[in-house]
């Protein structure tokens, strides 16, 4: 089976998007030791306020994502902008992907929390690609409370009596901030 995004928008994976997490077992429980290093110098040093992702920036190129089991055509992205560390897999990188095509793999205010340049763009399922700049992804972005950034990406209130319950494929990329502004993608909530 061809993959949607990448039959009708020639959308490729990124190579520049890693995984943001510490070691240890984080389930938030009395018992759990999170973010325990082995340079700690202090065996009581263990935190459950790490907020893992995966990390991307405008040289990241496109996170594409297989939401399984979509009921009721409802995907929301949680993501999260603030106080992000600099993506280390695009360290010394100076355009999208670093400059290669991504064939070798197939599968404040707010307006001042990124740069002035910024877009975000969008695929759902082999749909047309959806760009917004700064503004109008600040619209569309719903701010739920401290660090807490909730975007829809696929509110179809006629998909259970056009669809049946499948896999949806998905796709995002930031793009203008060059490695400015990193941000991460915490959780998918889907129905």
């Amino acid at each position: 089976e061809q993959r949607a995004l990448k039959a009708n928008n020639n959308i490729v994976p990124g190579l520049g998007w890693t995984v943001d997490s510490m070691p240890g077992f984080c389930d938030g429980t009395v018992h759990g030791v999170c973010k325990r290093l082995p340079d700690s110098d202090c065996l009581l040093s263990g935190h459950m306020d790490h907020r893992g992702g995966i990390l991307g920036d405008s040289y990241s190129g496109w996170l594409v994502l297989s939401v399984p089991n979509v009921k009721h055509g409802i995907i929301i992205l949680k993501l999260d902008g603030w106080k992000q560390p600099i993506n280390p897999k695009t360290q010394d990188w100076t355009s999208e992907n670093n400059g290669h095509d991504g064939n070798a793999r197939l599968l404040k205010e707010p307006y001042d929390a990124v740069c002035p340049d910024f877009a975000f763009d969008y695929a759902v399922d082999g749909g047309g690609i959806v760009t917004l700049d700064r503004v109008e992804y600040f619209e569309k972005l719903k701010h739920i409370a401290h660090a807490e950034d909730l975007f829809v990406i696929l509110d179809d209130e006629n998909w259970e009596q056009n669809q049946q319950e499948r896999s949806v494929e998905l796709g995002i990329r930031f793009r203008g901030c060059a490695r400015k502004n990193p941000i991460k993608l915490t959780h998918v909530y889907w129905a």
